[in-house]
């Protein structure tokens, strides 16, 4: 099958696109049927810069940094050192004291290493030595909440649910199917696919089942066939996108499972539908394929797996 760009068709000129920024997570995922230039490039400067320097502080937390730029997103804070406030823009924790020059916010005072202070107060005496291991040192970070409610945000989300999906469907090449998505992400007109969800179960479901700091795509079908993925970015807001009202044809898998870990690591589930996973968990769970041990808990012998049974999902 030739390679064609999922928004455009176009056949030449593909790349690598990060499904979710590599700016947000440490598990990269790719599609590599979207056009370098226009559906690739261009969505950085359009809303996933927006994004990513909105989340700074949450990644730099969670230890994600960009594996392309290999640093960490840059956040702004007001760090207190000596009673004294800072106003900085950061990269991480070691950034303020790295012998760089930072002024405090009243500009009074400056911290750097020696010769660069004694170079800017051209009198030695002014010059006071600050011990790092011991002054006192408090960060204020402010995040704009604003941002999980932002077009930037359901643009982004829009293409992370897009992407993945046909991903995982090997889809190459545009389908008018999902024409009201695609327009919403390469120019930010149409219906918006995005909402967020509320119930609070199942929220508490995925506190449960995910890590810390993951996250967390389910794709399904519903009964007309419309086809939702749900985001759960970093487990502090949950959406659900609308992918398209009626799936082409051509798209066999329609219940998707992926957990992307701050180590790096995922967890995958693919099917073609959710009764399909139901009858796969029910051959898993069938007692034929377990056997009784002398482990007693509670009084009750514990059950095992067999040691030639193997599922794969």
């Amino acid at each position: 099958m030739e390679n064609k760009c999922i928004y455009c068709g176009k056949n030449y000129d593909l790349s690598e696109s990060d499904i979710i920024p590599d700016a947000l997570t440490n598990a990269r995922i790719l599609n590599k049927n979207v056009c370098r230039i226009e559906h690739n490039n261009k969505f950085s400067d359009m809303f996933e810069s927006k994004v990513i320097d909105a989340l700074g502080f949450i990644t730099n937390e969670l230890d994600i940094k960009s594996s392309k730029a290999k640093r960490y997103a840059a956040y702004e804070a007001v760090v207190t050192i000596e009673g004294i406030e800072y106003n900085l823009k950061l990269h991480g924790d070691k950034e303020i004291f790295n012998g760089k020059v930072i002024k405090s916010s009243d500009n009074k005072h400056m911290i750097s290493s020696y010769d660069k202070a004694v170079k800017i107060a051209k009198d030695e005496s002014k010059v006071q030595p600050l011990d790092i291991n011991t002054i006192e040192i408090e960060k204020t970070v402010r995040i704009n909440n604003k941002i999980f409610f932002d077009a930037s945000m359901y643009r982004m989300l829009s293409k992370i649910a897009f992407e993945w999906y046909c991903s995982k469907n090997n889809i190459s090449g545009y389908y008018s199917e999902f024409s009201n998505i695609v327009e919403f992400i390469t120019t930010g007109k149409g219906t918006n696919p995005v909402s967020i969800i509320q119930e609070e179960k199942i929220y508490n479901m995925i506190d449960q089942v995910v890590n810390l700091g993951s996250h967390t795509l389910v794709a399904f079908e519903k009964e007309d066939g419309e086809i939702d993925v749900i985001i759960s970015l970093f487990g502090l807001l949950i959406y659900k996108v609308i992918v398209t009202q009626k799936k082409p044809s051509i798209c066999m898998y329609n219940f998707l499972y992926t957990e992307l870990r701050t180590d790096s690591s995922r967890k995958e589930i693919v099917h073609q539908s959710v009764s399909e996973a139901q009858q796969k968990l029910d051959e898993v769970l069938n007692l034929d394929n377990f056997v009784c041990t002398d482990i007693l808990i509670d009084g009750k012998k514990v059950m095992a797996p067999k040691k030639r049974f193997l599922y794969k999902i």
